[in-house]
């Protein structure tokens, strides 16, 4: 079961539904144990960090939040593409298809 830990970015100017990422990933994907990443508080240990923002312009600093997998970043619901390729092609325990390494911006 993986776990994928959550961050959203500020919502300042968002250009679709960030929610229903979450809420697609939990209906495609129920074993994905899912928790979110709050600022005021540490990021919980996860395989995959998934970092939704709610435009192309990802302002986010999303460099501290990285899982054990690496990490995806959407800012469109056509990046959802991503999640599926992590979900239905990663090794179990070892580096994950479709995640970012450390790549912060």
């Amino acid at each position: 079961m993986p776990k994928i830990a959550v961050k959203f970015c500020g919502g300042c100017n968002p250009a679709y539904d960030r929610g229903e990422i979450v809420a697609r990933l939990r209906r495609e994907y129920p074993e994905a144990a899912v928790t979110f990443i709050s600022q005021d508080e540490s990021w919980p240990q996860s395989d995959l960090c998934l970092i939704i923002t709610g435009c192309r312009e990802s302002c986010l600093d999303y460099s501290p939040y990285l899982g054990r997998q690496g990490r995806i970043v959407i800012s469109s619901p056509d990046d959802f593409q991503k999640i599926a390729v992590f979900m239905n092609e990663r090794p179990a325990n070892t580096g994950a298809c479709g995640a970012e390494p450390d790549t912060a911006p």
